[in-house]
């Protein structure tokens, strides 16, 4: 079966009023081996079931950027999908992205959306979904895993010449 998040319910807004903009990024909360997966709390023998990550994110045809498209991800015919799961980001300013992407594997963060210029009266307003292609040989119940969304300022750029005519006296060069 293949399952998502609802998206009405994980819109993520952002508003700034710094005029160089931001970029949006997700990073694991954790490192180490469970850290990309989806994670069923352990039942009665005190087992664990994982479902690991989209690991292929080649170039899909006739869609922007890389990654698997939903209709890909969910296709029943798609068992090299079986038991993995992923992110997808949309309403993006800089780019269209309708595809599933593999989950982030450590706490680096990885640049989902960027702008170049302030927002202070209208939020930019994201929704990242997650999605799930298990086998029937998944056990059902609630698989969980945390991610960390930033909102980290661009930095600003400057310009700096040298006027080598200058009559000023110029020092310690």
């Amino acid at each position: 079966t293949f399952a998502k998040s609802d998206t009405a319910t994980n819109t993520v807004g952002v508003m700034t009023n710094y005029f160089a903009g931001y970029t949006l990024g997700i990073a694991a909360s954790s490192t180490g081996a469970d850290a990309a997966n989806l994670i069923q709390a352990a039942g009665e023998g005190n087992e664990q079931t994982v479902v690991g990550r989209i690991s292929s994110i080649g170039t899909v045809t006739g869609v922007t950027g890389a990654g698997i498209t939903e209709q890909e991800f969910s296709n029943a015919n798609n068992t090299q999908y079986n038991n993995t799961w992923g992110y997808k980001v949309t309403n993006l300013n800089t780019t269209t992205s309708t595809n599933y992407l593999p989950a982030p594997t450590n706490t680096t963060s990885i640049s989902m959306d960027t702008t170049d210029a302030a927002n202070a009266n209208t939020a930019n307003n994201y929704n990242i979904a997650i999605g799930a292609r298990v086998d029937t040989k998944v056990p059902k119940g609630n698989y969980t895993n945390t991610f960390v969304i930033q909102v980290v300022a661009n930095p600003i750029p400057y310009t700096i010449t040298y006027n080598k005519n200058t009559e000023d006296t110029v020092a310690n060069m």
